[in-house]
């Protein structure tokens, strides 16, 4: 996963570092690592030797290696998460294309039209290793309160979500609006971590505004990044960046290139919420889908099942033949479920209706 909030280059898997032999031969220290969660941080082994990775075409070399369990909290998908360091150290540019599903970087800009775009100047705060770029954001949560500031552009943020210390400054938790509050086992590399989506009326970005944001996030952390100035004013992550074909400029002159793409005037969707529950696919290393959190107040939630539920079939269909890529579609063309669970290596079965009023 490539992490614009992560300074550090190259942090693996823990299962993608036991599964190949030749890391386990390499020397190891220790380091700490912190970010979203209310656990603090943790000491993590580190490769201590170099290791050289490719990107395209592009070859870097990278220690220290930090390894942790990414894969709990985002599931199989991931092997590990790549920062911005050599990007930015080596001022390149960066196209990242959601709808077509790539990235390409540029050493300069003469090799990539720039001229429909729109420059926003970002912020670059911090000292090695951890150098955070900032995004000026409008958020416009209802017809009277407005939050404008700045943001940590994070691209291995799933919302954009509001620090702890600005939802208290404005009193969101005092908002007249429906909210559904999750409390997630694994919300960041620090843990535990507690979330309220609510309904805003627009966020604006370089001119841009969209509207009716359906889920956006204030925390209710009270230690770790959320907590911290650290993020700013909070998070701006991939389901409002999604709405754009995007250039991260990281030379001198640093700035981000938006233009709205097909998904810009695409409602804003979360099927976590859809559900009523949040999972992680685990599919391929511990044969299932397993429950991380729930929306409080929702059927699922209601339902019995319990965090760290291992589901292995969704509506008689083995997860095994829900791949990845087509688990969205799957949740969101349902309105009930239907789980068989593993639990203590006993099958449970749970019937719910969906959270289909969102």
């Amino acid at each position: 996963m490539f992490d614009t909030g992560a300074d550090r280059v190259l942090l693996l898997d823990h299962t993608f570092y036991n599964d190949h032999a030749f890391l386990r031969n390499l020397n190891l220290g220790y380091r700490s690592i912190r970010g979203v969660g209310t656990e603090g941080g943790q000491n993590v082994p580190a490769i201590i030797d170099t290791l050289d990775f490719s990107f395209g075409t592009h070859v870097y070399r990278s220690a220290p290696n930090l390894i942790a369990n990414w894969k709990q909290s985002i599931g199989d998908i991931v092997d590990g998460i790549v920062g911005h360091r050599y990007f930015s150290e080596n001022k390149y540019l960066m196209e990242i294309n959601y709808v077509d599903e790539y990235m390409i970087l540029h050493r300069d800009a003469s090799t990539i039209d720039l001229s429909d775009y729109t420059k926003i100047s970002m912020k670059k705060q911090g000292t090695d290793p951890n150098i955070k770029f900032y995004v000026p954001v409008r958020v416009q949560v209802n017809d009277t309160l407005v939050i404008e500031d700045y943001f940590l552009f994070d691209t291995g943020a799933a919302n954009l979500a509001i620090a702890t210390f600005v939802a208290e400054k404005y009193n969101l938790p005092a908002l007249n609006t429906d909210k559904l509050r999750v409390v997630m086992r694994q919300g960041g590399a620090s843990g535990r971590s507690t979330k309220v989506f609510f309904r805003g009326n627009s966020i604006e970005i370089g001119g841009y505004k969209l509207d009716d944001v359906a889920h956006l996030i204030y925390s209710e952390d009270q230690s770790g990044a959320m907590a911290s100035a650290r993020v700013g004013y909070g998070l701006l992550g991939n389901r409002i960046l999604q709405h754009f074909d995007m250039v991260i400029d990281f030379g001198d002159d640093l700035a981000l290139y938006l233009k709205p793409n097909r998904n810009f005037n695409t409602p804003f969707e979360d099927i976590a919420i859809h559900r009523g529950f949040g999972l992680v696919d685990r599919s391929q290393t511990l044969n299932g889908w397993i429950v991380t959190s729930f929306f409080e107040g929702t059927p699922a939630e209601k339902s019995g099942m319990q965090v760290g539920d291992k589901i292995i079939f969704a509506n008689g269909i083995s997860i095994f033949d829900i791949p990845f890529e087509k688990q969205f579609n799957f949740w969101k063309n349902l309105d009930r479920t239907e789980l068989i669970v593993l639990r203590n290596n006993e099958e449970l079965k749970f019937e719910f209706e969906l959270n289909v009023a969102k």
